[in-house]
């Protein structure tokens, strides 16, 4: 599998509105990314990708950096695509392009 490169972080310097680099994140289970959903508390984001996973990093308050989270990654989809957090927080929804299934 293809490492994660394209998937970064950045910081906004609200008086300037300029963005500066928190770097970037290699994830070997995860390739293509896609789409990405954060947590209604702000500390999680999930990552879609074209590998059929769905992974989880912890985000840095603060900061903004991504930090994969153990045991945080998702396996038996054809094609995930879209994600959403349900508002309270509870449940993540994926959908499979391949399977045509939520």
């Amino acid at each position: 599998m293809r490492k994660l490169a394209a998937s970064r972080s950045s910081a906004r310097n609200p008086p300037a509105g300029e963005l500066a680099s928190n770097g970037s994140i290699s994830n070997s289970s995860t390739s293509e990314p896609r789409q990405i959903a954060i947590s209604t508390t702000n500390n999680f984001l999930w990552l879609t990708g074209a590998s059929g996973s769905v992974s989880a990093y912890s985000i840095a308050f603060g900061t903004g950096k991504l930090s994969a989270v153990a045991g945080g990654v998702l396996t038996g989809f054809s094609s995930p695509f879209g994600i959403a957090v349900h508002p309270n927080g509870s449940f993540l929804f994926v959908t499979d392009f391949g399977s045509g299934e939520i």
